[in-house]
């Protein structure tokens, strides 16, 4: 990997603890999409746990488990192809 972060690879990304909200509930998702002005349909959640991911997909939202460090990215190439 290079010496991007998370951060430049999405234009947004948002952290439960520092929303000081606890996934899989509802709220957070909603949240999120209320605050970034976006639909559900159009946004993809990443996360290591299953849980999570089927709270987001619930939401309407897409969602990939990370179930090793750097699998996003993998995903991310994948679906450039």
């Amino acid at each position: 990997m290079n010496d991007y972060t998370v951060d430049d690879y999405f234009e947004h990304t948002f952290v439960s603890q520092e929303m000081h909200m606890k996934k899989p509930d509802d709220e957070i998702f909603q949240a999120v999409l209320y605050e970034a002005d976006i639909r559900p349909e159009e946004t993809l959640f990443v996360d290591d746990l299953e849980v999570n991911c089927q709270a987001a997909e619930r939401n309407g939202i897409h969602s990939f488990q990370n179930k090793e460090f750097d699998d996003w990215i993998d995903y991310f190439k994948q679906l450039l192809r």
